[in-house]
């Protein structure tokens, strides 16, 4: 079972970015966050297969994310 990070500011981003990977990895698990920090310490938690990070988020962009983890 693959496990996705949703990182997006935008409800309806997310859900249709959830939507679609519920649509080809049907068994998924998919967490979500709002901003670069609750990302940062989602991942600091349990580290997804993949994270979908918007570039423009609140407290710290996608890139500072993939950054921070890196």
């Amino acid at each position: 079972m693959k496990t996705f990070l949703i990182v997006n500011d935008s409800k309806a981003a997310s859900r249709l970015l959830a939507r679609i990977i519920l649509s080809v990895f049907p068994n998924a698990e998919i967490a979500e966050a709002t901003d670069g920090f609750e990302a940062a310490i989602r991942v600091g938690k349990a580290p997804p297969d993949i994270l979908l990070a918007d570039l423009n988020i609140p407290n710290m962009n996608g890139f500072q994310i993939i950054e921070a983890i890196h």
